[in-house]
């Protein structure tokens, strides 16, 4: 486990309402996997496909 996904978990243990820090963290993450998703340009795999 990495020191930032420790750190998360101690932030998240340590708050007063551990269930609501743990579901912001989770929107939090899952809207910047879906941002970084959406940027990544979607080349195909075998050149040959567009010949």
């Amino acid at each position: 486990m990495t020191d930032n996904e420790q750190e998360l978990i101690n932030l998240i243990r340590g708050n007063d309402n551990p269930e609501q820090a743990l579901m912001t963290a989770t929107a939090i993450i899952l809207d910047f996997l879906k941002q970084h998703e959406s940027s990544e340009a979607r080349e195909p795999v075998c050149l040959q496909a567009l010949a």
